[in-house]
């Protein structure tokens, strides 16, 4: 009988000892949630048009050009103006300029994409920072709450950005990072909540 009671009690402790993490740490989830974001980027982009881009002195052709004319005064993009030429309409005169566009060397790292004249560039984006907490819904399904910190590009200029949730976050931000587990590839991610 006292064999049968050791037995009983070792099986208890043993299992009272049993990974109460399941094999996620803060240290993993970490390392996953970093792999996401170069997988895939939490990002805001804009499109820019590079070379010879005409543009005209009204509506939204004016607000892109003041915008590429502040980044050009920062030194992230070279703008030179090279022909102007006046249009005649019904009523009122238009003005034509052609501009020549160009991302400075040191700014061609927030190039996301490019085809010909027609750029992507990053404005802002996410960096997580490290784990907060983990929350397990069951053994196969986990929440991590993680800290990000938003990091604007040169290219970033609140006047002229469109809305989006992460160009409104503050710059410190915490953020559910959903997890699930399979049984041969052990714990996976990337599915970034709220977004």
């Amino acid at each position: 009988m006292k064999y049968i009671t050791a037995v009983i009690l070792m099986v208890l402790i043993l299992s009272s000892c049993k990974d109460a993490t399941n094999g996620l740490t803060k240290s993993l989830a970490l390392e996953m949630i970093k792999a996401c974001e170069a997988d895939r980027p939490v990002q805001v982009e804009k499109l820019m048009y590079v070379g010879n881009m005409t543009f005209h002195n009204g509506g939204t052709s004016l607000t892109e050009l003041n915008y590429l004319k502040k980044l050009a005064k920062k030194g992230v993009i070279k703008l030179d103006s090279i022909s102007s030429t006046k249009q005649e309409m019904s009523s009122s005169t238009r003005i034509n300029t052609v501009y020549n566009i160009d991302i400075s060397d040191a700014n061609k790292k927030y190039i996301i994409r490019q085809k010909d004249n027609t750029v992507y560039v990053n404005l802002v984006y996410s960096e997580v920072q490290d784990v907060e907490s983990i929350t397990f819904k069951n053994e196969a399904r986990a929440d991590v709450v993680a800290n990000f910190k938003k990091v604007e590009t040169p290219f970033y200029d609140r006047d002229f950005v469109r809305v989006s949730n992460l160009k409104d976050k503050p710059e410190l931000f915490s953020k559910t990072v959903s997890f699930h587990k399979q049984n041969k590839s052990g714990w996976m991610s990337c599915h970034l909540k709220g977004n």
